[in-house]
């Protein structure tokens, strides 16, 4: 059997204690812990995320919608959709998918109180709620876009209850995920990775806590690996405001 050479064993052992020097990181998209591993050894401060799937489906999303009559005024009516929507050319309206639902996690947990602890599946019924107040009124392109244009051929569109911000609520990961996703970025991540943190005109004070039965989740791996309801709880010691 060939013997490995004195280089080779040395790069080995220099990768493993560079290996070993790597300290787990929260994944930008899930917030779940990204663990070293030997193919990350060169550029491990340039890894964001845990797996290809997550990159692609980091927060950034901007979903376009038309709406008309009075189901606008509703939407925009709950603070979560106040703080993070924005109006070009009349009724047609942009929403930072993200931070609609980090947004509605902050506005949740600032409501918990020891009798009644807020949790993600309350936010998820939330955000159905929201969508809910604009479904009577919207116009719905059928085609595959994110959402109609203005000007789009009335023969083509419908009124649904599939909303654009509803699809893009249930596409992958799926709406339960996407909410306990924001969750733990609200909980792990630094507020300036945050997708609330791209709004320039949004401020919100305080920070997001998550429990499981009445214990606090404080490290990356018990908020990566918890399972089952998470209550959301605001600490309003912190303040945190866009850069």
């Amino acid at each position: 059997m060939p013997k490995s050479s004195p280089a080779r064993n040395r790069r080995s052992n220099d990768q493993a204690n560079d290996q070993h020097h790597q300290v787990p990181k929260p994944c930008h998209t899930c917030a779940r812990v990204i663990t070293p591993r030997a193919k990350w050894e060169r550029n491990w401060d340039e890894i964001r995320f845990c797996s290809s799937s997550c990159k692609s489906q980091r927060p950034g999303k901007l979903v376009r919608w038309q709406a008309s009559g009075s189901s606008e005024a509703n939407f925009l009516a709950t603070p979560s959709a106040l703080s993070i929507s924005t109006i070009h050319e009349a009724d047609l309206f942009v929403t930072d998918l993200e931070a609609w639902v980090e947004a509605a996690l902050f506005e949740a947990a600032k409501k918990s109180t020891e009798g009644r602890v807020a949790t993600c599946e309350d936010v998820e019924d939330r955000l159905t709620s929201e969508v809910d107040a604009l479904a009577d009124n919207v116009a719905i392109s059928t085609g595959q876009q994110e959402g109609p244009t203005i000007g789009a051929d009335p023969e083509n569109c419908r009124r649904t209850q599939d909303h654009p911000l509803c699809s893009a609520l249930r596409a992958p990961p799926g709406q339960r995920e996407r909410v306990r996703r924001a969750a733990r970025r609200l909980a792990i991540l630094e507020p300036r990775l945050w997708a609330l943190a791209r709004l320039q005109h949004t401020t919100f004070k305080g920070h997001v806590q998550l429990f499981q039965r009445n214990k606090q989740l404080t490290s990356l791996e018990d908020v990566s690996f918890a399972k089952g309801p998470i209550g959301l709880r605001w600490n309003r010691n912190d303040a945190v405001a866009p850069p």
